[in-house]
């Protein structure tokens, strides 16, 4: 390992440049979903989303009645 206080210690080049260049080089190394497990994801994730949407949507009904009953219940006195 290089001692950073050592000023004889090689660093890698760096700038703009080379980041493009190591982030265009990790990208060839993606593996890309093709078109049925991109179908697929996005059926997935479509379906989680109304779920949960229904799922909040029963949850804040819910509680809307209960804070409703609540405030009739004490406004009163």
């Amino acid at each position: 390992m290089a001692d950073p206080a050592d000023p004889s210690a090689e660093q890698a080049p760096s700038g703009p440049m080379q980041f493009v260049h190591e982030c265009w080089a990790e990208l060839q190394r993606v593996e890309w979903p093709d078109r049925r497990q991109l179908w697929t994801a996005t059926g997935v994730v479509i379906l989680v989303c109304v779920v949960i949407g229904v799922y909040l949507s029963i949850i804040d009904s819910g509680l809307t009645r209960v804070s409703a009953w609540l405030v009739r219940q004490y406004a009163n006195h």
